[in-house]
């Protein structure tokens, strides 16, 4: 609905909901002074602009093209990527998909007989410390590590049992149904 406005909009909320919703660009401030300013995804994606959200959700965003893939599955193409969706999202168009950080799991080798839907290859690009014991892992899709960037939340645990580093080839999976438009 918003979308087919060629105007911008200016919307001021508190709530999460509705930026996610209705956003593509997100100025976040605080005591009257602007923080942060950017891409909506870019902003989502920075844990250290989490506490001034009120919001503690670590976003990743993608943007693709989808597609009806083999036995009707719906796919969504990100680049060298392909993403399998529920099939409520429309056919042959450009869609953003968003992914939750803490429904994105890691795995040293790519698991059989699964219900996960999206088991992709990825290179962890990056390890950050997320508050003291969970770790937030960015992790370059694809088996080249040329595809979007994806992130992780894992308890430190997790980090410490898979011996997790940068530069680490590892498999990414996430729920089709955790895919959000």
């Amino acid at each position: 609905m918003l979308k087919n406005i060629k105007c911008p909009i200016l919307l001021a909320t508190h709530y999460m909901d509705d930026i996610i919703e209705l956003c593509d660009t997100l100025t976040v401030m605080n005591e009257g002074k602007i923080i942060a300013n950017g891409s909506l995804s870019e902003i989502l994606s920075k844990p250290d602009i989490q506490p001034f959200l009120g919001y503690r959700e670590i976003i990743t965003e993608i943007e693709g093209q989808t597609s009806l893939g083999k036995e009707g599955i719906l796919k969504l193409q990100a680049g060298p990527v392909i993403f399998r969706l529920e099939n409520d999202h429309h056919l042959n168009s450009r869609r953003r998909i968003r992914i939750r950080a803490r429904d994105v799991a890691l795995a040293l080798k790519e698991p059989s007989e699964t219900s996960m839907q999206n088991i992709i290859p990825g290179i962890i690009s990056k390890i950050a410390e997320h508050g003291p014991q969970e770790v937030l892992v960015t992790v370059t899709l694809g088996a080249d590590g040329k595809g979007p960037e994806i992130q992780s939340l894992i308890t430190m645990r997790s980090k410490k049992d898979l011996q997790l580093n940068v530069g680490l080839t590892i498999s990414v999976m996430i729920k089709a149904v955790a895919v959000q438009s």
